[in-house]
């Protein structure tokens, strides 16, 4: 997931956009909409990916606010965390990898994402992610509701 988000913020996805700006002539669209397909597309400004950021920020009490970079995403997030190893610092790194996952599963496999779908994978990879600390008060400090989210998530309850 780290590495995702390292060629995201490199600008090294091969999204339409950058594929054209190579060199590679490409009619581009979006699998799901009529859009051109950017990174900011991609990963914010598609309804779905925007929804998405909305409900996890609703989750963990961050004002939603229209977001236009992968810095200002994580930057956003991790502003909100006091310690290290908090549960903010991971979630917005799985939400990328989630919408990114989507967008490809569409586009090789003709697969039709939700918003209910991708909020399952979030979910389900946090849970997994969180369970050998999921007791640790550090992860969760001032979170009940992202960890009742995703303890009963764990628990297959969501």
């Amino acid at each position: 997931m780290s590495f995702l988000v390292w060629r995201l913020i490199m600008g090294w996805l091969p999204v339409d956009e950058v594929l054209c700006k190579r060199g590679i002539p490409i009619a581009s669209r979006c699998v799901c909409c009529a859009q051109s397909k950017t990174l900011h597309h991609v990963f914010f400004s598609n309804p779905v990916a925007s929804q998405i950021w909305s409900y996890f920020a609703r989750l963990a009490g961050i004002k939603s606010e229209p977001l236009l970079t992968v810095q200002q995403a994580l930057i956003t997030w991790s502003l909100t965390v006091k310690e290290k190893g908090h549960i903010r610092q991971v979630l917005p790194v799985v939400i990328l990898w989630a919408l990114w996952d989507a967008r490809n599963n569409k586009k090789h496999n003709n697969y039709t994402y939700t918003f209910e779908c991708i909020c399952q994978k979030i979910t389900k990879v946090l849970s997994t992610l969180a369970r050998p600390t999921m007791g640790h008060p550090k992860f969760w400090k001032g979170e009940q509701i992202l960890a009742m989210h995703f303890a009963a998530a764990g628990q297959g309850v969501v």
